[in-house]
């Protein structure tokens, strides 16, 4: 009589969401210290355990940098059925891409600025429009650079804005508003009526 063989090995997915049904890729999946697979474009990973019904492995999910670089656990047990066991995980980016709308009615041809670096020009219409991939959490700060002669009687003067990055991609609006500031012209009094002067 011949015992059993040992059972043949069980695949396991494991699937890694960063937002509610976004998928990460290039997620490690690994144990001990060695790398099992790496999720797809869809946030899976397929790979293959060998053990007994009832074996129990520890896991350990590697975000990608975007997604914080941390590691998440992942406690598996082999049980054996129908059907291949899936496993889910998260990732939370922390990376998030903010959209700045300046709406600029008599801004146009001004510069957008961020650090010093122009991102954008104010169109014919008035209009703006930026994009930024800025790290959750973080404040950053736009300006309209009035700094050419040609912007010098627009008020307010370079006028910024300041925003900070919440956890989800956002859309932002920069409003300032422009009017042109006319120079004052001094008029001289008119004369008074000549009054003659009397000669000694």
């Amino acid at each position: 009589m011949y015992a059993p063989g040992p059972p043949p090995p069980e695949e396991i997915t494991v699937k890694v969401y960063g937002d509610p049904d976004e998928p990460v890729g290039e997620a490690e999946v690994g144990t001990g210290g060695a790398a099992l697979a790496k999720t797809d474009a869809a946030g899976v990973a397929r790979f293959k355990l060998d053990g007994a019904d009832g074996s129990r492995y520890d896991l350990t999910v590697a975000c990608p940098a975007d997604y914080g670089g941390g590691t998440r656990a992942l406690k598996i047990v082999l049980r054996r059925g129908s059907r291949a066991p899936e496993y889910t995980t998260s990732c939370k980016r922390t990376v998030r891409t903010a959209v700045i709308a300046v709406k600029a009615p008599g801004g146009q041809g001004i510069p957008v600025m961020h650090l010093g670096r122009e991102l954008a020009r104010v169109d014919e219409a008035g209009m703006a429009l930026v994009h930024l991939d800025m790290k959750v959490g973080e404040t950053f700060t736009l300006m309209l650079d009035t700094s050419d002669p040609r912007y010098k009687a627009l008020r307010p003067q370079n006028p910024e804005v300041s925003f900070s990055v919440a956890d989800a991609d956002e859309l932002f609006t920069f409003e300032p508003r422009f009017h042109e500031e006319r120079a004052i012209v001094k008029r001289a009094p008119p004369p008074g009526p000549y009054v003659p002067k009397r000669l000694n």
